[in-house]
């Protein structure tokens, strides 16, 4: 049936695919000669077995779970969304925010891939590893990205009865009156309008990601919605603020930093990026008497966090 050329052919890809498997072959049957080298009864041997077989399921769901995270962080960031009617590169005053812009003209969020796997990390590590009880709350969403990374987290490790919470005014920034905020003057106006997302374009993307079951969007200023929402919450778990401002990031650590479960974290996504946004959370923390650590994980001023250890009222 197939000629000599034929299964030549078929011979030497099946070779080929051997040859690609090979390395993984050698390395298991390592392991297991390694793992049983020192065994000297039938108890250690049953022992070492199932210490072989929990290892090998541990690394496997490692494997599984960063497999998921970077293909999750890749679609987000590369994912082509539907367009503003403004974009961030079309602004002749931010030019050292072009580059960010143009790359994020084609996914729904601004956070590279290492942040995006970052966030994901300190979901599964920090809170449903230790089982942490609250809600996941987003404050300032842009295009979604980053609740579509903490909604996909969130049902990968069966915790889909946490609501994530999407607050936002999906029109962009407000005007700013304090002299705090003067680093948001080009915000304003038509400078914004590539931060003015709809909620119907927000909602489309998270739909889009299956995470949108247990979903609440919240729409508005944060001044007028966060004092009438914040009693609709029972805990968070997380609290992510990415409001850029001194004003705003105020407004949010006011009304939600109590709702903070002893175990949570508090993400500041624009801490070192803005002054405005970093004096907010130093005023805040030194009105509070909050010392918990503020950290960095990946080494890159930008996205820190910190756990939340004490009880509002005792930081009050």
């Amino acid at each position: 049936m197939y000629g000599s050329g034929s299964f030549a052919k078929r011979s030497s890809k099946t070779n080929n695919n051997y040859l690609r498997i090979l390395p993984g072959m050698i390395a298991c049957l390592m392991i297991g000669y390694f793992l049983g080298s020192s065994t000297t009864d039938l108890n250690s041997t049953v022992d070492k077995t199932n210490d072989w077989f929990e290892q090998k399921n541990h690394l496997a769901r490692e494997i599984q779970w960063k497999l998921f995270r970077d293909l999750v962080a890749k679609a987000i960031r590369n994912q082509p969304f539907q367009k503003r009617s403004s974009g961030y590169c079309e602004q002749k005053n931010w030019k050292t925010w072009e580059k960010i812009n143009c790359r994020s003209n084609t996914g729904a969020t601004m956070l590279l891939i290492p942040h995006l796997q970052q966030l994901m990390d300190l979901l599964r590590n920090e809170i449903f590893a230790k089982q942490i009880e609250g809600d996941i709350v987003e404050c300032g969403v842009w295009q979604g990205g980053a609740s579509i990374a903490m909604g996909l987290t969130r049902n990968y490790w069966q915790e889909n009865q946490r609501t994530l919470w999407l607050f936002d005014s999906f029109a962009g920034h407000p005007e700013y009156s304090s002299a705090k905020d003067a680093d948001m003057n080009g915000f304003r106006g038509s400078e914004s309008n590539y931060l003015a997302v709809s909620l119907e374009i927000v909602q489309a993307n998270v739909a889009a990601f299956g995470v949108g079951d247990n979903a609440e969007y919240v729409k508005g200023y944060f001044g007028n919605t966060m004092p009438i929402q914040r009693g609709n919450i029972e805990s968070i778990a997380v609290l992510r603020l990415d409001a850029d401002s001194f004003t705003s990031t105020t407004t949010i650590l006011e009304n939600l930093y109590d709702k903070v479960a002893i175990g949570g974290l508090v993400i500041i996504d624009d801490y070192y990026d803005y002054k405005s946004c970093r004096e907010a959370v130093d005023d805040f923390r030194a009105k509070r008497g909050i010392t918990e650590e503020i950290h960095n994980p990946i080494g890159r001023k930008t996205r820190p966090h910190w756990i939340k250890e004490v009880s509002g009222e005792l930081h009050r």
